[in-house]
């Protein structure tokens, strides 16, 4: 009959709300999350741009510490030039002066020796920045 026909219509008319209802709460919940996880992104985010600033101010300070280091380097060689051009005016004095230069020479040897390797570290480590920000 119509009026069983309307019955079951609007069973199946409440049974599609209330699957509606369910469908809108998952939703909800899933929309919920993805929010959640689009702000812990854009924190992640924030936390990654921080770490490239920090890396670059790190970057232009070995730079310049580089920089500085090639210019101490510059003048021990300087000095170092001076130094054994001395040494040659020195040389027909005594043989005690003899070994005094010749220690003093090995340690400037030494020294930039040392500034080489340094300059050899910073040079690394700036690479490695490099590559590392570049990943």
């Amino acid at each position: 009959t119509d009026r069983s026909k309307l019955t079951q219509q609007l069973q199946e008319a409440n049974e599609q709300r209330r699957k509606l209802r369910e469908d809108t709460t998952e939703l909800e919940t899933k929309k919920k999350q993805i929010q959640i996880d689009l702000e812990e992104v854009n924190n992640e985010k924030e936390a990654l741009f921080a770490d490239i600033r920090a890396m670059q101010q790190e970057r232009a300070d070995l730079q310049s510490q580089k920089e500085q280091v090639e210019s101490e380097l510059k003048t021990v060689q300087r000095d170092l030039s001076t130094d054994r051009e001395d040494l040659l005016r020195q040389l027909t004095e005594a043989d005690t002066d003899i070994r005094q230069y010749k220690n003093e020479t090995a340690l400037l040897h030494s020294e930039v020796n040392e500034l080489h390797e340094e300059n050899e570290n910073l040079k690394n480590i700036v690479s490695q920045l490099r590559a590392d920000r570049d990943t």
